[in-house]
């Protein structure tokens, strides 16, 4: 796997419009099972939320001081295919009730109840890591219970 210069995720609502105050995050696999998530914060005003590959190994290294035990492998030995992850609906609302002050960083905590994403069903991309090149995603989020395919353009 190689950490690209940066990766961008747009976030478009049903709308067609910019989807605001969306928590997102980038899962790594390992031998094709869940790994490591990283969370990129909330889709600003023009729905957009952005990270460095430098800021992500940053990020997993002090975690992986932090947790020993469950982060072992280098982040750069996880499968070359991450997935951009939007956890929306009840699934988000039900992470939302169980997180614990001891166990999450107070500003995560605010961000994940400043977080719009209830409304919107769950909804990821695929994505490569195989080149240093900037990576753009954009997802069309669509609302809870309607029926109609989110897509990843």
């Amino acid at each position: 796997m190689i950490l690209p210069s940066e990766i961008v995720v747009s976030l478009l609502g049903p709308d067609g419009r910019a989807a605001r105050e969306v928590l997102v995050a980038l899962d790594f696999q390992w031998h094709g099972r869940f790994y490591y998530s990283h969370p990129f914060g909330l889709s600003d005003d023009q729905g957009q939320v952005r990270v460095s590959g430098e800021d992500i190994l940053a990020t997993f290294r002090s975690e992986q001081v932090q947790f020993p035990m469950d982060l072992k492998v280098p982040l750069l030995e996880c499968d070359p295919e991450a997935i951009v992850r939007v956890m929306g609906g009840a699934a988000f609302l039900d992470h939302r009730r169980g997180l614990m002050p001891g166990w999450v960083k107070p500003e995560w905590i605010a961000r994940w109840n400043q977080a719009q994403i209830g409304r919107y069903d769950s909804d990821g991309s695929s994505v490569k890591l195989t080149s240093p090149t900037v990576v753009r995603v954009t997802l069309e989020l669509r609302v809870v219970g309607d029926g109609s395919d989110a897509r990843a353009v």
